[in-house]
């Protein structure tokens, strides 16, 4: 009776927050989602992962995407959009679904508090830790199931080697946690039949996957280029490995004296009082220290990416998959709580924490969204740019973008000039991919030449094949887009993108 209880509850609460996401559908343009729209839109033209397309990130979002696009074939960007994010809505549903299935109160009460706040980590969004928290979540209940002895079901080895393969080939920063909990639950030689079973299916699904597309490519951009540039970077923020490693694993502690005061920091900030303070008691009055350094260990290898506490969306999406850990790991110390005092006094603090989150006017729940304006904001450039070159390209011409605003080929419809089809800062100090670059400007220059100048990066036409372009305005300022001066534009067409502010 209580689970059916459980569930109803969850229903309810589901159907609320899908309202607030469904009128966000709009908001926010990020290039970590809508590159892996564009990476599955040049699978759709036969192109091969990583050989042919540059990615510098694990496969599963892309295939995803691909097999959304298939599906659905959106023939606008709205519903381009659309289609994504109500997968992840979607997702989200079955996955907390499951989580108050096998986990009852203790799902249901993540559930609660996780959903009302992802969004401020684009939680919303289609980027791989929207997604995989769900079974990060999932393997840290049962590791702390592990480590306390109790039972593990049968079907939730079969689910421990799915979801570990799952999160590996979603993102590779959480490769170590995610099998360092799927060691816990696998570890000892109780129910070994079971456990053999487990990784079968775990090694299996790795190997099919790895195999699906050309190897040697996808070992160097997801490793090398990830440790050349985007880790080397990270490192430099954080001025330095050591600096980086301790802020990760001091992050419930930095949150309370850095960063700016808003609404979700505040709510951090609650949270980080109440873990510090149940950490506090298992590990020096319970002397519940094995579970209490475990769960220290795995929200720090959460929090390696670790952003200043304030820091909203961009860059703080870096952070949803340890809020999560957070949230769960604190429900989990509660739980263990023997001394019912002390037992209310957390539940109570912890629903204050919950009704803050909702009931603040600073919360953006209570912001009121115009969804057409809001994603006319976002991706209006995106399809201007597009149309324009969709109703003056002819079948042979191809595109070439320097910078992030890759969108732009799935908007137009055309091809990229590009042997990798896409070519992001990140790749600027590899030598294979600017020499590809000088390359096709040499042998083959594009059609059209797209430089991404929203985000002001410093990727340019080279020198040597200016005098070939020339570059559209935008009511009489320079724009992103540029034309090889030999191809012929018929006027009439020149007439029809002068409604997008286009002209010579």
């Amino acid at each position: 009776m209580k689970k059916f209880i459980y569930i109803c509850a969850f229903i309810l609460f589901s159907i609320f927050i899908f309202k607030i996401y469904l009128d966000r559908i709009g908001t926010f343009s990020f290039v970590d989602e809508y590159d892996n729209f564009v990476a599955a839109f040049f699978m759709l033209k036969n192109k091969i992962l990583f050989k042919d397309i540059y990615h510098n990130r694990q496969l599963g979002m892309v295939y995803l995407s691909y097999v959304i696009q298939l599906i659905t074939n959106p023939q606008t960007l709205y519903k381009l959009v659309l289609y994504h994010r109500l997968f992840i809505m979607v997702f989200s549903f079955l996955a907390g679904l499951l989580l108050v299935i096998r986990f009852n109160l203790l799902g249901l009460t993540f559930i609660f508090i996780f959903e009302i706040i992802k969004y401020y980590f684009h939680g919303n969004l289609f980027i791989a830790e929207s997604l995989i928290l769900y079974p990060l979540v999932y393997l840290s209940f049962l590791s702390i199931d592990r480590i306390n002895n109790k039972k593990i079901l049968i079907s939730d080895y079969i689910f421990s080697g799915i979801f570990t393969w799952f999160v590996v080939f979603m993102r590779e920063p959480y490769i170590p946690l995610v099998l360092i909990l799927y060691f816990v639950i696998l570890f000892g030689k109780k129910e070994l039949r079971l456990k053999i079973i487990s990784f079968f299916v775990f090694s299996t699904l790795s190997l099919i996957t790895i195999f699906t597309t050309s190897v040697k490519d996808y070992l160097f951009q997801v490793i090398l280029v990830n440790q050349s540039a985007v880790l080397k970077n990270q490192i430099t923020e954080n001025e330095g490995l050591i600096k980086m490693i301790f802020k990760a694993f001091s992050y419930p502690i930095y949150i309370l004296f850095a960063g700016k005061i808003n609404h979700y920091h505040l709510i951090l900030i609650g949270l980080s009082i109440l873990f510090i303070i149940l950490i506090f008691y298992h590990f020096f009055i319970k002397k519940r220290r094995k579970e209490a350094l475990f769960i220290l260990l795995i929200l720090g290898m959460a929090a390696i990416r670790a952003t200043n506490p304030g820091e909203a969306f961009y860059g703080a999406y870096r952070m949803l998959v340890w809020v999560g850990l957070f949230i769960s790991s604190i429900l989990i110390l509660i739980k263990d709580i023997k001394n019912k005092r002390s037992f209310k006094i957390s539940v109570l603090f912890l629903f204050l924490i919950f009704m803050f989150s909702i009931f603040s006017p600073q919360s953006y729940l209570w912001e009121k969204i115009n969804k057409e304006k809001v994603f006319d904001i976002n991706y209006n450039h995106y399809y201007v740019y597009g149309e324009t070159i969709k109703k003056l390209v002819r079948p042979q011409d191809k595109l070439f973008i320097d910078g992030y605003d890759s969108l732009v080929f799935y908007q137009s419809g055309i091809n990229s000039a590009y042997k990798y089809s896409l070519f992001y800062p990140a790749m600027k100090n590899i030598s294979l991919f600017t020499n590809e670059r000088l390359k096709m400007f040499k042998n083959s220059p594009p059609a059209f030449y797209y430089r991404d100048c929203v985000t002001k990066n410093d990727l340019k036409l080279p020198d040597f094949v200016v005098s070939k372009y020339i570059n559209f305005k935008t009511r009489g300022n320079p724009s992103c887009l540029y034309i090889r001066k030999d191809i012929l534009v018929d006027p009439i067409k020149l007439e029809e993108i002068s409604k997008f502010g286009f002209s010579f």
